[in-house]
């Protein structure tokens, strides 16, 4: 007897091996992507710092500078610039020179027209003119003045308080001026009344027609004041009256009995 004996094919896969083995497509193929074996190493090169490369610390130093030195440059503007008092006491020196050149002028003009007027030659309407200018020059003269003393005490008290705050020893019991003193009591009153428990709103009324009080009239009645009595008529006056008036009797008829 023959035997026949099948060689199984060297390519041929057994149904055992088939069955469990299972085809996985590369997935780098199927994006387009390179696989991790074609990715170059990170490790090869060299790592960089948490802080950044040297040029991200440069750029950062440039800018703190800038910012530090334009603080500096503000400060220093800042510490040039003038104080609140210093400006008003500057103010108020500009004023008073002001004030004086204005009184120094209306007192040369007046000096002026006192000259002119000593010349009796001069015609009456002149004469009135020129004494009309030089009562005004007189009298601007005078304000001046009096505005020059009330600024020249007002600054020299501002003088004294910015001396004792440079040194430290401010004292609230200096010597202050009117002005102060005027401006303190405007103060105070608006303080009082923004504060005043009392304080009461007011609602008018468009439809309410104001009450006027009469407070010159007498409570005493007397008897010129009371209008004089009128007397009656007595009825047989009224009677008189209709019998007058009365329509006229015809021929014949009886009078009527009243």
């Amino acid at each position: 007897e023959r035997a026949t004996i099948l060689v199984a094919p060297k390519d041929a896969i057994s149904p055992d091996i088939s069955a469990n083995v299972y085809y996985t497509p590369n997935s780098s193929r199927a994006c387009r992507r390179p696989s991790s074996a074609m990715k170059p190493s990170r490790s090869n090169g060299a790592t960089t710092s948490i802080c950044g490369s040297p040029t991200d610390s440069l750029r950062r130093q440039r800018r703190y500078s800038i910012a530090q030195q334009a603080l500096e440059h503000a400060l220093k503007s800042c510490t040039s610039e003038r104080s609140p008092r210093e400006l008003q006491i500057l103010a108020l020196e500009t004023a008073t020179a002001a004030l004086s050149t204005r009184a120094n002028e209306s007192r040369d003009r007046a000096a002026k027209l006192r000259a002119c007027l000593e010349d009796r030659a001069v015609d009456p309407k002149s004469y009135a003119a020129l004494q009309a200018d030089r009562w005004m020059e007189e009298r601007r003269q005078f304000e001046a003045d009096r505005e020059v003393r009330q600024l020249s005490q007002h600054l020299a008290s501002l003088k004294l308080k910015r001396g004792a705050l440079e040194q430290g020893r401010f004292d609230e019991n200096l010597p202050v001026t009117p002005l102060d003193n005027e401006a303190r009591r405007r103060a105070n009153l608006v303080r009082f009344f923004q504060r005043s428990p009392t304080r009461t709103s007011l609602h008018i009324h468009h439809k309410c027609k104001p009450l006027f009080v009469d407070y010159t009239f007498s409570r005493r009645i007397t008897m010129s004041d009371i209008s004089p009595l009128r007397l009656r008529p007595s009825t047989s006056a009224a009677r008189r009256f209709t019998t007058q008036n009365a329509r006229p009797i015809s021929i014949g008829a009886e009078p009527s009995v009243p």
